[in-house]
Formats: C-alpha cells, structure tokens, sequence
C-alpha cells in the first residue's frame, strides 16, 4: 500500500458522513479501526491538522454525554443498566483523546470540564494511574502503560501555561514514578515487561522505553532541571544503540494480539476476534520497518 494513498484514505474517511456515524454508534469501538484510531494515529503522526473540525466536535459531544464522569472502584458505584466496556473511559483512553483534542481545540477543558480534574482524582500513592479498579481496592500500585497517556496530557497543558498547583504537583509526581522505576524497571529492579525495550509505533496505549525517556526530557526542560541525569544516560545509550544508518525502526507490535468491542448480528455490543486495521495503520506499524516519527521524537530529546 502506498502509504500517501492510505494517508489520503484515512482523512477521506475521517471527511465522511460513515466516519459521523461510527462516532454517533460509540465514539471509541471498534478497534482499531473507527474515527477514533484514524485520530489518534494521525495525532501520533503529527498531521492532527487534517483531522475535520466536525469530528473533533462530534468526539466532543458524544464523551460528555456518553460516558460516565468517574470511574467506579467499586461494584456499587457502577449505576445500573450501563455496560462497563463502552459506557466507562479507562485513564489512557481520556489521556489519549485529550493530547488530540487539546492539539486542535483551545477551548478543550471548557467543552470538556471533568477530564483533568479526573487526572488528579485517580493517581495513586506512587504517581501513577492503572486502569484496572483492583488496583484502587487492593494493590495501589499503577500500571506505566495506563499512567503515560496521562502524563502526556498534563504536560501538554503544563508546555501551554496554566496549570493550577495540585496539577504541579501531580506532574512531578508523575516524573517521579517514571524515574523511579528507571523507565522500564519494578521497584526491585527487575524488568516490568522485556516488551518495553522494543519500539512500537503508534503506540496509542502501549509504552516502550522511547515513550518514557521523552516524558522525562519534557519534564525536565519544563522544569529546568538536571534531576536524573543517570535515567536519562540509561535510555540514550540504550536508544542509541538501537539506532541504524541513523533511524529507530518498530520493533514490536501488540495490536494485533488485541480482542474489541463489535456489533453482532443481534445488534449487541460483543467482544470479537479478530481485529481489522485500516492499510494507514497496517503500513506505519509494520515490525521491522524504519519509522521517522521514532526516530524524530528521539531527535528532540536532550542529549545534553
């Protein structure tokens, strides 16, 4: 597939009445290929600016009055008759989205006032998030790959000006977590995932190592600070001898191992396999293959 004809094919269908429609059937299933997937990936791309204003509007419209404004820890807070799969935003799907919306729209937390204040509700005791309730009733500890979504947002809104003092300090809190865990260690050293030292893009809810290290760039400059010198040295060296004829390639791809949410023939919302891509994202995640948006965000990295 020529990738500028599946590019082409990706803002037609974002242009089309289908794309409306899939938006006004949930805003975020099927994976990974309705609106929200084309958004994202042309978001992690850097081209958000072909991405219509009607669907921004429409994405907009359909999270504040499709999804719940909490997340429920527990069985009693989940009202009634609501499935929890589409009905329920996870902290990296509202981490995700916003970067894309805040990337197109300045008047995001107007239209939409209850996502960042989401972020500070759900962090826990060690700066991160986690996606899944067990770990709000249990284990209090976060998951990286459901924290980094969020991250990102805040420090979107933290490069824009204007963050209050609780988002300060959550922010810091949250560069705490990553450096802590060196990128991509437990607490005890060992590795979280052998998985998050091979590249993937896009990445939408998925980390790697890549991922990590330019949060902590950003909040460093951000910050103006030298705090963790030693994590930054790690990921660079690590990075850089990834690097061939100066370019990162993908390395790893867990899309395809992903199951989603589809309309059966019944017309009820099912979980199934297997998982269609459209030929843009077929083309960009292919393992293997060299990939400038890595190899960019790589290059913006303070190597000082």
């Amino acid at each position: 597939m020529n990738e500028s004809k599946a590019l082409t094919d990706s803002i037609n269908y974002l242009n089309s009445d289908l794309a409306i429609d899939s938006i006004k059937q949930d805003p975020y299933w099927p994976k990974w290929d309705s609106p929200w997937w084309h958004m994202s990936l042309l978001y992690e791309m850097g081209l958000s600016k072909y991405i219509p204003d009607r669907v921004i509007q429409m994405i907009m419209d359909m999270m504040n009055t499709h999804y719940l404004r909490y997340f429920p820890i527990h069985e009693h807070e989940l009202p009634a008759n609501i499935d929890p799969y589409t009905r329920i935003p996870c902290h990296c799907q509202l981490g995700n989205m916003y970067q894309i919306l805040r990337s197109r729209r300045a008047d995001v937390d107007e239209v939409l006032p209850w996502i960042r204040p989401w972020f500070l509700r759900y962090q826990l005791p060690d700066g991160g998030l986690n996606c899944e309730d067990e770990a709000y009733r249990v284990s209090h500890k976060s998951s990286i790959a459901s924290s980094l979504p969020v991250f990102e947002a805040m420090m979107m809104c933290a490069e824009s000006g204007g963050l209050s003092t609780e988002e300060e300090l959550f922010l810091d809190e949250a560069a705490s977590y990553v450096i802590n865990h060196r990128l991509v260690h437990k607490s005890n050293g060992e590795l979280m995932d052998p998985d998050f030292l091979k590249l993937q893009f896009p990445r939408f809810y998925s980390y790697d190592i890549l991922r990590g290290l330019s949060f902590i760039s950003r909040w460093r400059n951000y910050r103006k600070t030298s705090v963790a010198d030693d994590v930054m040295d790690y990921g660079i060296k690590i990075l850089q001898d990834k690097l061939s004829e100066g370019t990162l390639k993908v390395e790893r791809s867990d899309l395809i191992a992903s199951r989603t949410k589809n309309i059966d023939q019944s017309g009820e919302w099912t979980i199934v396999e297997p998982v269609s891509m459209f030929p843009l994202l077929s083309d960009v995640n292919a393992i293997g293959s060299q990939s400038v948006f890595l190899t960019q965000q790589f290059e913006f990295i303070d190597k000082s």
